[in-house]
């Protein structure tokens, strides 16, 4: 929500959760070059090494590296029960919501105050 207010670009943010072992993951090629360069690499005494070995994982073309700092991060956690982000459980149709039956969470620029879902659709196999 706090992007979408300050990002003139941005008017969606959608988060989507994919059953287990299931979905697609377009960081799955880089996840792979770099633990085999970590395996080449040997020991690692500094946590700064780490920078250069996952920048050269990928000789052709080595990665862009952003390096963050402890302010970069947010306390989620703090911020998600200040908004009661998890007591937030009844849809419009005031029915309860289980989480673990959500597909998809989106915001909209237009309706910051708002958390849209999308259901799982169960498919049930129907024998003639």
């Amino acid at each position: 929500m706090y992007m979408l207010s300050k990002c003139t670009s941005l008017e969606e943010i959608s988060l989507r959760f994919f059953e287990t072992n299931h979905g697609q993951n377009e960081g799955d090629s880089l996840h792979s070059a770099i633990t085999q360069a970590l395996k080449i690499a040997g020991v690692i005494f500094l946590s700064s090494q780490l920078t250069t070995i996952f920048a050269l994982a990928w000789p052709k073309q080595p990665y862009v590296i952003h390096s963050l700092q402890w302010d970069d991060f947010w306390d989620l956690k703090s911020l998600s029960k200040d908004l009661r982000v998890l007591e937030a459980r009844r849809g419009s149709d005031a029915e309860q919501t289980n989480w673990n039956d959500i597909m998809e969470m989106y915001v909209t620029k237009s309706h910051l105050e708002t958390i849209f879902v999308k259901p799982v659709i169960m498919m049930c196999n129907s024998s003639r």
